[in-house]
């Protein structure tokens, strides 16, 4: 349930660039102004999010022979990654209160 409700709430991001067009009309530019309008926003990781759910349609698009082929494969590498921050671990036992 909360899986279904986050790929729709996804989803919603890219509707408005590409939601009335069918599955074969859609190309990497089309998708790659949707995932820009996400990253402009400084939404880094939802962007990198959008691009896998939208490359799991596509997948089960070509699975059941709707599109040839997967746009979101020529993005990899187009999108701002989020920065990290490494933290140290914990090691001392009495932190983890035992």
């Amino acid at each position: 349930d909360r899986t279904i409700t986050k790929v729709k709430w996804l989803l919603d991001f890219a509707y408005p660039s590409f939601g009335d067009k069918g599955v074969r009309e859609i190309d990497s530019a089309t998708i790659l102004t949707a995932l820009r309008s996400v990253d402009a926003r400084g939404r880094y990781e939802s962007a990198r999010r959008l691009r896998s759910t939208i490359g799991s349609v596509f997948r089960y698009a070509i699975a059941t022979a709707r599109a040839d082929t997967d746009p979101t494969s020529a993005l990899r590498g187009a999108l701002i990654r989020p920065t990290v921050t490494p933290r140290a671990a914990i090691t001392d036992p009495k932190a983890f209160g035992g």
